[in-house]
């Protein structure tokens, strides 16, 4: 059961940094379309750090009456759809982007990163818990 958890919390952290890494080895390539790709990364970041929260209180609600009433007040629904779409947007931003050879390796990493995301939160604001 713990393999699970550890790989749906690193999975998605792992895409990220990939994308992260491929986008500065492309950044000189993109020229004007630099601040699209910045976007879609920022989106994919914000998304992560959501999921590393949602993440962290599912694990910890348990061990701790603090983080347990704040498990209680925050639904996951609202937070799923609400970082579904902020993923959606890094997808559009990633496939905005000139297709060049020397950007296609970051659009392909952030459009996975963005798309594992939103299987995710997808799964997560389906939850009925």
């Amino acid at each position: 059961m713990i393999w699970i958890g550890i790989a749906v919390l690193c999975v998605p952290l792992f895409l990220t940094a990939t994308a992260c890494v491929r986008y500065v080895s492309a950044s000189r390539a993109l020229g004007r379309q630099l601040p699209m790709m910045v976007i879609g990364l920022l989106l994919v970041l914000v998304s992560s750090a959501c999921w590393i929260f949602i993440f962290a209180i599912m694990t910890l609600q348990e061990r701790s009456a603090r983080v347990y009433a704040i498990a209680r007040t925050v639904s996951p629904s609202p937070v799923g759809l609400a970082n579904l779409l902020v993923c959606l947007g890094a997808i559009i931003c990633a496939r905005l982007t000139r297709n060049s050879p020397q950007t296609a390796a970051a659009r392909r990493a952030l459009t996975v990163a963005a798309s594992v995301l939103m299987v995710i939160w997808l799964l997560l604001a389906l939850n009925p818990h």
